[in-house]
């Protein structure tokens, strides 16, 4: 065997170390790629912070702890009404999960379990429990099962169905809300020995223009109300989106009659109804700056929906 390639075969792997990192260096390079990541994400995260609260100033001390259950409204990236509470000085305990149906809270004994375990955590912190909030319905008046609701175009009828929206909305979501609510005034009962206030509210006037969570393209969830009307062959955004909107109000204002009829039920005396219509815009070239997307507040409109419950909850005795 030639000398030369002896020499070669032994010096190759000297080469080869000297060229690729070992794994002492590799481990290191991959610790400092880590830790970069970490920091611009904490960066990202503080200025994101930030900005959402410029010029408001953290408040502690608000009388009375907050049980929470619901869905998106309550549970979203970023900001959302609780976030919002918590930033005003409230200390707010949630059994929250976005996409959850009205009717998956109400009659499904391990999700209320979650509000059980709430209440109780409170109670075992001693601390006087000043409300519990709702925020449900939204999720069973979009996507597919707005579909429902709207009558096909060319049928004859109007956009909205309304013999079907009456039996979704005044029969079935009354009747899920109101057995919650009975049942979690039964829970106040059992844990603090009296009837704790309960809030519940209403929505605005959504827009259906296509606009899922961050844009809604892939698997990001939405939109929620376009496809419902196109499905039903009406024009979608952009063209139908004002006469699409008119549609929505009509949805919107029969939810919010039901659920503003609550408080006046004899067997729902602790009940309050935080009404939201006036708080976020529905006009073109407005309405993106209250609502992040089509079924979702922005930062600030988020934050404008946490004053409307602040107001009634300040009322409270």
């Amino acid at each position: 065997m030639p000398r030369r390639a002896t020499w070669a075969r032994l010096f190759a792997p000297i080469a080869v170390a000297l060229m690729v990192p070992g794994p002492a260096a590799a481990q290191d390079a991959a610790a400092a790629a880590d830790l970069q990541r970490a920091r611009q994400l904490t960066n990202s995260a503080y200025n994101m912070y930030e900005e959402d609260a410029r010029g408001d100033t953290l408040a502690f001390g608000v009388s009375g702890a907050l049980v929470a259950e619901g869905d998106s409204w309550f549970d979203y990236p970023r900001w959302d009404v609780l976030k919002a509470l918590r930033r005003d000085g409230y200390e707010v305990i949630s059994a929250a999960h976005y996409g959850q149906t009205l009717e998956e809270i109400a009659y499904s004994p391990a999700q209320f379990t979650g509000t059980i375990d709430a209440l109780k955590r409170v109670k075992a912190e001693r601390k006087p429990l000043k409300a519990i909030l709702l925020s449900a319905g939204g999720n069973d008046l979009a996507g597919p099962e707005l579909s429902v609701i709207l009558s096909y175009r060319g049928a004859g009828g109007d956009v909205v169905d309304t013999a079907v929206l009456a039996r979704i909305i005044d029969v079935r979501l009354r009747q899920a809300m109101k057995t919650w609510l009975l049942a979690v005034s039964e829970a106040s009962i059992r844990e603090f020995g009296r009837k704790v206030p309960i809030l519940i509210h209403g929505y605005d006037y959504p827009v259906p223009d296509g606009r899922g969570f961050l844009g809604g393209f892939w698997l990001l969830p939405g939109p929620w109300l376009d496809p419902a009307f196109r499905n039903r062959a009406y024009a979608g955004a952009p063209s139908g989106v004002d006469a699409n909107t008119g549609a929505m109000h009509e949805v919107i204002d029969r939810f919010n009659a039901m659920v503003s009829s609550l408080p006046s039920d004899p067997d729902l005396p602790n009940v309050r109804y935080v009404r939201l219509t006036g708080t976020l815009s529905a006009e073109p070239g407005q309405y993106t700056k209250d609502w992040a997307n089509e079924l979702h507040p922005s930062p600030d409109g988020f934050k404008r929906v946490a004053k409307r419950f602040e107001q009634v909850l300040s009322a409270l005795h």
